[in-house]
C-alpha cells in the first residue's frame, strides 16, 4: 500500500505540469487564428496583411524548424521548452505597441521562432515521460487538452479583446513565463517527491525506466 501510494504521488507530479503548460501556452496560441486578425484590421491593415503574417509562420516552420530541432535535441528538454513558451508569450505581449508592419512582421516572427523551438520538443517529452503500456494515454491525454483550447481559447481572446486588448496581449505575455516557470519548477518537485520517499521506495522508483532517464538530466 505505501509503495502504491509513493508511487500515485510520484505520476502525478510526473505527469500534471506538461499538461498543465500544455493548457496555458495553448490558450496564448490559438489567438493567433482569432484575435491577432482583429488586431491586424482594427490597425487598419487589409486582411490580405494579416494573409501574410500566416504565410510567413508557415515559411519559417518550413525552413527553420528542422535545423532548430537539431540543436535543440542537445540540451535538456524543460530548459528549451520554457525557452520557447517565453518567446510564444513575448511575442503576443508586443502586440500592446503601435501596430507597423515592421513590428508585425517581428512578432510573428518571434512567436514563430517559440512555436518551433516548444512544440515539438513538448511532444517528445511527454512520449518519453510515458511508460511503454501507458503512452498512448498520456499522448491522447496530451492532444486533447490542446484541442479543447481551440474549443474555448478563441472565445475567451474575443470576449477580452472587446473589453481591452491591452489586458489579453498583456495575459498572453504572463502565460508565457507561467507556462516557463510550471515546467521548470516541475524538476525540482519531482526530485523532492524522490528524496522524500522511504529508502525501499526510493529505491524501486529509482529501477523505473522513466526515473533513470529522468536522472539522466536530458529533462
Amino acid at each position: 500500500m505505501e509503495l502504491r501510494v509513493w508511487t500515485s504521488r510520484f505520476w502525478v507530479t510526473r505527469s500534471s505540469d506538461p499538461e498543465a503548460t500544455s493548457l496555458t501556452i495553448w490558450l496564448v496560441f490559438v489567438q493567433v487564428f482569432s484575435t491577432m486578425s482583429l488586431l491586424i484590421t482594427s490597425s487598419g491593415f487589409s486582411p490580405s496583411t494579416y494573409g501574410l503574417l500566416i504565410s510567413l509562420n508557415g515559411v519559417m516552420v518550413v525552413l527553420f524548424e528542422l535545423p532548430l530541432t537539431t540543436i535543440t535535441k542537445r540540451f535538456p528538454k524543460r530548459r528549451v521548452m520554457a525557452i520557447g513558451y517565453i518567446l510564444i508569450g513575448a511575442g503576443f505581449a508586443s502586440n500592446i505597441l503601435p501596430r507597423t508592419i515592421p513590428l508585425l512582421v517581428l512578432t510573428m516572427a518571434v512567436l514563430t521562432f517559440g512555436e518551433m523551438i516548444a512544440m515539438p520538443v513538448a511532444s517528445a517529452y511527454v512520449a518519453d515521460l510515458a511508460p511503454a503500456s501507458q503512452r498512448g494515454l498520456y499522448m491522447g491525454t496530451f492532444g486533447l487538452i490542446g484541442a479543447l483550447t481551440f474549443v474555448c481559447g478563441p472565445s475567451l481572446g474575443l470576449l477580452l479583446f472587446s473589453t481591452n486588448p491591452t489586458l489579453l496581449w498583456s495575459l498572453c505575455g504572463v502565460c508565457g513565463l507561467l507556462a516557463a516557470g510550471i515546467i521548470v519548477a516541475g524538476r525540482r518537485q519531482r526530485l523532492s517527491v524522490s528524496a522524500e520517499a522511504p529508502g525501499p521506495i526510493a529505491d524501486r522508483l529509482r529501477e523505473t525506466p522513466q526515473v533513470v532517464s529522468y536522472n539522466s538530466g536530458r529533462d
